[in-house]
């Protein structure tokens, strides 16, 4: 069995409707794999972050710290120093600009941060959360594993907390590195968080959400939206434990990503691939 979170009805939930079929695949608890693997009408819904592209907290600060004007990167220190002093936030583990902060789910994508710092006037600190949430690369061996799965007649979608303005950045870089994983996964939920700027034609495709995941309505919205009638069997992947879980409590599939060889396994298991 599951055990996600720590409050004892979230325990029991959790208890009564997951399965545990291997390391990383997690069913509802009226699903059998059997009837999973055996059908043709089921879909995949990827995440982004950590999933369809890698990056580490380190790299990605130091990529832009190093690459930056020194009068840029003494700003950086200073503006971060100001703020880590004078705006913490009531945990102490987000940096925030004001008590409106404290109330943001615990899985948002940067875009969060971008918006509230836009609100308050910090465009500097805005144009540095928008260029550190810009280093993913395409996660080595994830395009030919989702070219694979639409060879085989399989749609892939986005399901992720990554807002407008940071996945378009995110398809432009894959894009100048020649990856096409954003012609496979054309579309999907993403989460509008106040967006800076209408989205551009490339993420035109996406739906909105106004509530990120591990909420239950952005689950629901994707599968309002993309299995009207409840036709298909939806099959997410995502890194987080947390997330997967929310999304079996909605009626998906969970497959815990931690490498694309082991994600392999799990389609192969599920039978979007063959072995």
């Amino acid at each position: 069995m599951i055990i996600h979170k720590t409050l004892v009805s979230s325990f029991l939930v959790t208890l009564i409707l997951t399965q545990t079929i291997a390391a990383t695949i997690h069913l509802p608890k009226n699903l059998a794999l059997n009837d999973i693997a055996r059908s043709a009408q089921k879909e995949l819904a990827i995440a982004t972050h950590k999933v369809v592209g890698t990056r580490s907290l380190q790299a990605k600060w130091l990529a832009y710290f190093k690459g930056s004007p020194t009068y840029l990167k003494e700003g950086i220190v200073l503006q971060f120093q100001k703020l880590w002093f004078k705006l913490g936030g009531k945990k102490g583990k987000n940096v925030i600009l004001s008590e409106e902060s404290n109330t943001l789910p615990e899985h948002i994508s940067g875009e969060a941060y971008v918006s509230l710092f836009n609100k308050h006037g910090k465009q500097n600190l805005s144009t540095l959360v928008e260029a550190a949430s810009n280093t993913n690369m395409p996660t080595p061996g994830m395009e030919s594993l989702l070219k694979d799965i639409a060879k085989n007649g399989y749609s892939v979608r986005i399901l992720s907390n990554i807002g407008p303005k940071i996945l378009d950045l995110m398809i432009n870089k894959f894009k100048t590195t020649g990856s096409s994983i954003f012609d496979i996964a054309k579309d999907g939920v993403i989460v509008d968080y106040g967006a800076i700027e209408k989205p551009s034609a490339l993420v035109a495709a996406y739906v909105l959400s106004q509530q990120p995941m591990p909420q239950a309505a952005m689950f629901q919205q994707y599968l309002t939206t993309y299995n009207t009638g409840n036709k298909k069997y939806v099959v997410f992947v995502d890194s987080s434990l947390e997330i997967i879980n929310a999304a079996i409590e909605q009626g998906m599939i969970g497959i815990h990503f931690t490498t694309v060889d082991e994600l392999k396994k799990d389609l192969i298991t599920l039978e979007f691939l063959k072995a």
